[in-house]
């Protein structure tokens, strides 16, 4: 737990500890069945080391609209193999070294084998929600993985893009990063049985979070610490991926500055040491940094909006504590 007054991911996430427990069995499972070769390659993917928000916002969502049903856990699950996935493909095309304080698949083996074994866990994924007494949810599961490739191909093309502007990058991080939340948000309440109008809720709601926790990232890959973040940062700055702070930055510069910049970002110059911290603080000194975190907060506050067409409940006020925690985290 944090300063007074903060609530830790565990607490808020303690009305719904059993079915996480139950997740984590379902993912144990996952690497204790698999043929024996491939069980020490799926240990060390992480399967089982996250903080676990989107499983918990699967079951949160579903005690606040309506019933928890076994096909939850199925979706939690799920999601949450394909959320491992594509952290493994991001730590290959960041040549990450670190992850939740593991050393990544990519450096650990080499990058052909973290690529099998990232769609080794998205293909057990699929089988894995195709087990759900629902086929309209996996279809939506389906369309979830393929905005989240879209936004991961987009911003792959906008590398070194000063020309990249606040309504893109908006756009690609709620591919990339949003559906993922707005499918747990949605799913969560449809499986419940709640009306349509409470499953848009919830879908909005989960939209809004994964947004803020995007932009969140990438100012803590600026300003966090390795130590405290538990994996590789600096690597938008490697790869010229252009987030929010640098886009507000860029914005508001002079030809002169932006040419300067965009000559740094992506060089070892500006991501590693002194050179680092200079450009750290050129944003800090303009704002952007703050400009960023208060869009996040723009975007919780939005989504603690929506919940307010729930009836109160644990739950409720779980997923209310859980959109603070998105934008007070520090990893």
């Amino acid at each position: 737990m944090g300063s007074a007054g903060e609530v830790s991911a565990a607490e808020i996430l303690a009305p719904v500890r059993a079915e996480m427990e139950a997740v984590e069995r379902r993912l144990r499972a996952e690497v204790e069945q698999a043929d024996p070769r491939l069980a020490p390659l799926l240990a060390d993917a992480s399967l089982l080391r996250g903080k676990g928000l989107r499983p918990g916002l699967v079951f949160l969502v579903a005690r606040a609209t309506g019933a928890l049903r076994p096909d939850h856990i199925t979706l939690a699950s799920a999601l949450e193999m394909i959320h491992n996935a594509t952290l493994i493909h991001d730590d290959i095309l960041d040549d990450a070294t670190a992850r939740r304080n593991q050393m990544t698949l990519n450096l650990k083996y080499n990058n052909e084998m973290a690529v099998l074994i990232g769609d080794y866990i998205f293909a057990r994924a699929f089988v894995l929600a195709h087990s759900m007494d629902s086929a309209d949810a996996v279809a939506q599961i389906g369309r979830m993985a393929t905005a989240i490739c879209r936004g991961e191909i987009k911003q792959v093309l906008r590398r070194f893009d000063a020309d990249l502007d606040e309504a893109a990058y908006f756009e690609l991080i709620a591919e990339k990063t949003g559906s993922l939340y707005e499918a747990a948000g949605e799913l969560g309440a449809r499986l419940a049985g709640a009306a349509a109008d409470t499953i848009r809720t919830c879908a909005e709601y989960g939209a809004a979070i994964g947004v803020a926790f995007q932009i969140v990232d990438d100012c803590l890959d600026l300003v966090g610490q390795e130590a405290v973040m538990g994996k590789t940062l600096a690597t938008d700055l490697d790869k010229g991926k252009l987030t929010l702070p640098v886009i507000r930055y860029l914005g508001a510069a002079s030809p002169e500055v932006r040419r300067e910049l965009m000559e740094l970002i992506g060089s070892a110059a500006v991501s590693r040491g002194d050179k680092r911290a200079r450009f750290v603080g050129r944003l800090r000194d303009s704002g952007a940094i703050d400009y960023a975190y208060a869009r996040a907060v723009q975007e919780t506050e939005r989504a603690k909006g929506l919940l307010a067409a729930l009836a109160p409940s644990p739950a409720r006020t779980s997923l209310e504590q859980l959109a603070d925690f998105v934008v007070r985290r520090q990893c």
